[in-house]
């Protein structure tokens, strides 16, 4: 995981998971079969009847029947994506959870690769320092539990990241999961 563009692609991943595909797939299968029939009759109307059936050939108990109309199942397998599509709208509910987690676990992964390998002022930690002193800024203007809060939740990141020492014993399972 040293190489930066593997880190990259492994963003780009995460990040681009989603788009509801179905329900364009279920709306453009009947439109599509409508188009394909209607094509072939203009080119039967204009006597282009082996061109026709050139263009009809791959469509055959798919789109069109063999009359050149659209199937009668364009509309059942529309329905059945139409279906499906509402299991993928369920699943898009609970994506930003998932993509909040992963991006964490991505952001928690290069933090401590920036540690491992000794860049206490690489850019990651750069970007996490400047961050850090806005929000403190910030939280130091308002109610004092404000800060006090933005502390503990700071506190308890940055054991997060913390690189295990060899020379401890090994945590109990049950105390926090680390990548090394």
């Amino acid at each position: 995981m040293m190489d930066k563009s593997v880190q990259r692609l492994m963003a780009a991943f995460v990040l681009f998971v989603g788009g509801n595909f179905v329900i364009v797939a279920s709306l453009m299968l009947p439109e599509l079969a409508n188009f394909v029939s209607t094509l072939i009759k203009v080119l039967r109307s204009m006597k282009l009847t082996t061109f026709a059936q050139k263009v009809e050939k791959p469509f055959v108990d798919v789109l069109v029947d063999r009359t050149g109309s659209p199937y009668f199942k364009v509309a059942q397998m529309a329905a059945h994506l139409e279906v499906g599509a509402l299991g993928t709208l369920l699943l898009v509910l609970l994506t930003p959870i998932l993509l909040l987690i992963l991006y964490c676990q991505y952001l928690q992964l290069r933090y401590m690769i920036e540690n491992m390998t000794g860049q206490n002022s690489g850019v990651l930690h750069v970007s996490f320092s400047i961050l850090d002193q806005r929000i403190s800024y910030f939280a130091s203007k308002g109610p004092s539990f404000v800060l006090t809060g933005y502390q503990f939740t700071k506190k308890m990141l940055a054991k997060q990241v913390q690189i295990p020492d060899a020379n401890q014993p090994a945590p109990s399972p049950f105390s926090r999961c680390t990548v090394m």
